[in-house]
């Protein structure tokens, strides 16, 4: 008797307070929860509210249909920005030398610094031709 009572408080705890078995089956099968800034939280509800205000439909849309519908229009271009975004100054440096090994060479990180220094190269003119990430 004690273990059902322990499972229930574990399930309890581990869906906010509310019971489980108080959820729709429905609702559990397929989701997982996934960490959102507070403004994109805010902007998702706020577009439900605005959907489910218009018209008189019984069924409401849910915010992992508002994100599954964004995630279709998302194209190549969208995603190579995405992974431009999260690149750090070293890692846009290696992409440019890299680069530019594959034309003109192997060369180390230390004479390539130096070619951009003496003014040798031009950093702007390769990171252009260097640094669209290919998928």
């Amino acid at each position: 008797m004690e273990k059902l009572s322990s499972t229930k408080q574990n399930d309890e705890v581990s869906s906010g307070g509310d019971s489980v078995a108080s959820k729709k089956t429905s609702d559990l099968v397929g989701t997982k929860p996934i960490r959102v800034k507070i403004v994109v939280e805010n902007k998702l509800s706020s577009i439900v509210e605005k959907i489910n205000t218009y018209g008189p439909g019984s069924r409401k849309v849910k915010k992992s249909r508002i994100i599954e519908f964004a995630i279709e229009l998302l194209s190549e271009s969208h995603l190579i920005q995405l992974r431009e975004e999260t690149l750090t100054n070293n890692d846009r440096l290696d992409v440019i030398r890299k680069g530019y090994a594959d034309d003109h060479g192997d060369i180390s990180m230390e004479h390539f610094l130096g070619k951009l220094f003496t003014g040798e190269l031009n950093a702007a003119k390769l990171q252009k031709q260097y640094s669209k990430i290919q998928s």
